[in-house]
């Protein structure tokens, strides 16, 4: 059976996803992006306008929000 570990980035800023996502860009062809919004959950991550630098590798969101829609 093989296995795929899947990095998972929690940001509080544009620059801090930017560097996270600089560490991991080139070591795995999955990565996920957890949003939470501080209701759902009591923390917050990307809950803020972003925008995703050009990656080769294919992206996934976990969303832990109250209204995802």
């Amino acid at each position: 059976m093989n296995y795929t570990i899947i990095p998972a980035i929690i940001a509080t800023s544009q620059n801090e996803l930017e560097e996270k996502l600089r560490k991991v860009k080139n070591i795995s062809s999955w990565i996920q992006l957890d949003i939470m919004d501080g209701l759902f959950v009591k923390n917050r991550s990307l809950n803020f306008k972003f925008t995703l630098p050009q990656l080769k590798c294919k992206k996934e969101a976990h969303l832990m929000v109250k209204n995802p829609e």
